[in-house]
């Protein structure tokens, strides 16, 4: 048997065939070879470096600029390594150096130049609630908040209009909004002054009281109004003067405003002449010198007052003695020292 197939293998034909098997188990084995030998692309390559970078970051935190150098030195050599590979690389990012403002500090706070990145322009809530309009049917709410000091205190800061109805259907509770509630009695005051004029001309009583719980409403509604300010003087000067001792600048509008008024307290009351003297010597020196007659009757009433006055400006002296000479003479002769100071500031007199 053996000897058969060596006869066999001896022949041309069968040594052809065998060699042609053997090129192409070869080629087979070549292929497979070089197959197996072809780089994983999710292969992890070793660390070629001798030191780990100290590369740290915190996230949402801030990063140095040493940090970001390395990174993008990673990003290129990621990229450049995928290229090659004919693989996708995902870069890690860092920002701009430039605009990114958290890299210049090393803190987790969002002051300084975060800051003026630029401000919330958010509503507050204040802003945000819109108070309701007054309802269509006045009428027919009053009737609802009519014995309802809440509900009409409610009602009033949302719609002042109701004011006038409701003064006049229930002063009393209103007067007693007014004098409890001083932002309400303000927001009246600006919007409806006339409710409150009225109130205050027809109840003395409710006048003081209202002027001493909520004496910027009623400086403010003298101070606009000459006719009521002349009224309330005739009937409540003392309510006028307590006003004006505790303000200078009320007093000073009031006088602006009203001078008669003001002339008829000056004169009327020597304490609070005094007073004015002291606080707003100005307003009576100016008083003085548009009246001449204001200025002897205050003479009369308050001598030391006007010389005091005198002795402190030499040009108001001098003003007054040429408007009124025969007082000036008066105040001279009558006080010899005065008549000194008069002759040594104004010698010219």
């Amino acid at each position: 048997m053996a000897k058969k197939w060596l006869d066999k293998l001896g022949s041309n034909k069968t040594r052809a065939l065998i060699l042609l098997l053997s090129i192409v188990l070869f080629v087979i084995i070549v292929v497979i070879i070089f197959s197996s030998g072809k780089s994983n692309p999710l292969k992890t390559d070793e660390s070629r470096t001798t030191k780990i970078p100290q590369i740290t970051a915190i996230p949402g935190g801030a990063t140095s600029e040493k940090y970001q150098e390395l990174q993008e030195a990673d990003n290129k050599r990621i990229a450049e390594q995928a290229k090659k590979k004919g693989s996708s690389a995902v870069a890690t990012i860092i920002g701009n150096k430039e605009n990114d403002l958290l890299s210049k500090k090393e803190s987790f706070g969002i002051e300084g130049d975060f800051l003026k990145t630029g401000e919330c322009k958010c509503p507050t809530p204040a802003a945000t609630s819109v108070k309701p309009a007054c309802p269509k049917d006045l009428e027919l709410a009053l009737k609802s908040i009519l014995n309802n000091k809440e509900a009409a205190k409610k009602m009033l800061m949302q719609c002042p209009a109701m004011a006038k109805l409701l003064a006049e259907k229930n002063p009393e509770m209103f007067k007693q909004l007014m004098l409890e509630n001083p932002n309400l009695a303000k927001l009246i005051g600006d919007t409806y002054p006339e409710v409150l004029k009225k109130l205050m001309a027809s109840d003395p009583e409710f006048a003081r009281q209202f002027a001493r719980t909520n004496p910027d409403v009623v400086k403010n509604l003298l101070a606009n109004d000459p006719d009521f300010a002349e009224k309330m003087g005739k009937e409540h000067p003392e309510m006028i003067q307590d006003l004006s001792r505790r303000d200078p600048e009320f007093s000073k509008k009031l006088s602006e405003n009203n001078s008669a008024l003001m002339k008829k307290l000056l004169l009327s009351d020597p304490e609070f002449t005094k007073l004015i003297a002291k606080t707003n010597p100005t307003l009576i020196k100016e008083l003085m010198k548009g009246d001449p007659a204001f200025a002897r009757a205050l003479v009369k009433n308050n001598p030391t007052i006007v010389k005091e006055l005198m002795k402190n400006d030499a040009a108001f002296a001098d003003l007054m003695g040429e408007q009124n000479p025969d007082m000036v003479k008066q105040l001279m002769l009558d006080d010899i020292e005065f008549a000194k100071v008069m002759a040594r500031n104004n010698p010219n007199m």
